[in-house]
């Protein structure tokens, strides 16, 4: 469990690894699951919420803009996402590469109170 200060490349290790440990788990949760309960929608709302509240935190801003709702939504639903397409296409580059590329593709709105 990471303590302390954090990056989000290192965060997203952390979910890359829990995804790893539990891969029956999350790939059976994945497939069995739909709707407004599923695993997916539950991951990633929490997620979505939690990265919210570091945004609005780090801003200082009382409310975040349309387009800052709109990209956090957008990449931490893609990250999800592929972090199970990771699992299930037999986890062919490292945790730290695909986090590192995970990264790479962060909105230009969010960089700044992410990284």
């Amino acid at each position: 469990m990471m303590q302390g200060k954090c990056s989000f490349a290192g965060a997203l290790q952390e979910i890359l690894s829990f995804y790893d440990d539990y891969a029956v788990f999350v790939l059976n949760a994945m497939n069995n699951t739909s709707g407004a309960d599923s695993f997916e929608q539950h991951t990633t709302a929490s997620t979505v919420k939690a990265v919210e509240n570091l945004v609005l935190a780090r801003s200082r801003a009382s409310k975040l803009s349309s387009e800052q709702s709109v990209h956090i939504y957008m990449y931490i639903s893609s990250c999800l996402r592929m972090c199970i397409q990771w699992i299930e296409t037999g986890k062919k580059i490292p945790a730290a590469i695909l986090a590192s590329h995970m990264v790479s593709a962060m909105p230009e709105s969010l960089r700044p109170y992410l990284l």
